[in-house]
């Protein structure tokens, strides 16, 4: 989770294609690692239509979720994807 300026989510929404229709913002309630819930903005695509993710992304997602202890088939799951 990151504090965002303005600028930082004008950022993103280039980064994510909101213009183009890609990507949806959303605010919702989440709950922390410990528990304590607080509202994030989140990135939703517009299309549920599997695509490739670009080289090394999830190598990265898999690094994290290895870092957080995510369960073991959750990560081969996400190993199918490369």
């Amino acid at each position: 989770m990151w504090d965002l300026t303005k600028e930082d989510e004008r950022s993103l929404d280039s980064y994510e294609g909101v213009s183009k229709g890609y990507y949806k913002k959303h605010l919702l309630n989440v709950s922390q690692q410990d528990g304590k819930e607080v509202r994030a903005l989140v990135y939703i695509a517009t299309s549920n239509k599997a695509g490739k993710p670009r080289q090394g992304y999830l190598e990265k997602i898999i690094a994290s979720a290895k870092k957080v202890g995510l369960s073991p088939a959750y990560m081969e799951c996400l190993k199918s994807w490369i």
